[in-house]
């Protein structure tokens, strides 16, 4: 736990008393005692710092500055076909962790419809999953999870995407490289999807595409779905980072000091 993420409903002015897993993390985990000062951070706004008033095996209780201003708000979203259940869990924790704005999570034509009545696919399961991700990764905006029956009517009524979101759609045979379409530099706000483990069938990459998603590859192999998700959310913040040289100077893209 890198920030201990707080909801708006349990601060009472400046005090906070937490129960359960996160008054054990901090008690046992932590080893906080009163007057020690964790780093904390209110859903959906700003971070600061929480002094430790009382601690308990199952209960803390802090005095929280919130004195950050709130982060933005990431500016990826994922659509994501719906991993296998015992995946589920980390692959979601490590998109919260990596920041993201929301997760739409997919039956595709490769996922099993058993899976969708999982029990890790609960809803408060989902949101558990994103809330240790973002506690480990240290953000506020904790992203909404939201599950959808059918590719196709998620495509034909899309929940809230940019307008003027970059959208691509990772596919291990896409034969066009994620920088090629992402330029270095360009922060615009990005749709990314990633299929099952064998990727979309052609029908769905042709429905995507018909959406003006753009067919682009991560690496030269195919990667499972957890390892697909970090690698796609580095580039992508890699090349977001990177500046264009000025004409002469050299033919890469380098890094801001």
């Amino acid at each position: 736990m890198n920030l201990l993420l707080v909801a708006p409903e349990e601060l009472d002015g400046s005090r906070v008393v937490l129960e359960g897993r996160r008054a054990g993390h901090v008690s046992t985990v932590l080893g906080a005692h009163p007057g020690d000062t964790l780093r904390v951070g209110l859903v959906g706004g700003g971070r600061g710092r929480g002094v430790v008033v009382a601690t308990g095996p199952e209960r803390i209780e802090l005095e929280v500055d919130l004195d950050r201003t709130p982060p933005p708000v990431p500016r990826v979203s994922i659509v994501l076909a719906v991993p296998r259940p015992k995946v589920v869990g980390r692959a979601l924790e490590a998109v919260a962790a990596s920041g993201v704005a929301r997760i739409d999570l997919t039956r595709a034509w490769r996922v099993e419809r058993a899976y969708l009545a999982s029990p890790r696919l609960a809803p408060e399961a989902l949101a558990a999953a994103v809330w240790l991700g973002c506690e480990q990764g240290g953000f506020t905006h904790v992203p909404k999870v939201a599950l959808h029956p059918r590719l196709m009517a998620l495509l034909e009524h899309p929940p809230g995407w940019p307008d003027d979101a970059l959208r691509l759609v990772a596919h291990p045979r896409a034969g066009v490289p994620l920088e090629a379409a992402l330029a270095p530099g360009d922060r615009r706000p990005v749709v990314l999807a990633i299929g099952p483990e064998g990727g979309f069938i052609d029908r769905e990459l042709a429905t995507f595409a018909a959406r003006g998603f753009q067919p682009v590859s991560l690496a030269a192999g195919v990667l499972r779905t957890e390892h697909a998700l970090v690698a796609a959310l580095a580039q992508i913040e890699l090349l977001a980072r990177l500046t264009v040289p000025e004409p002469g100077t050299g033919p890469r893209a380098t890094l801001p000091r």
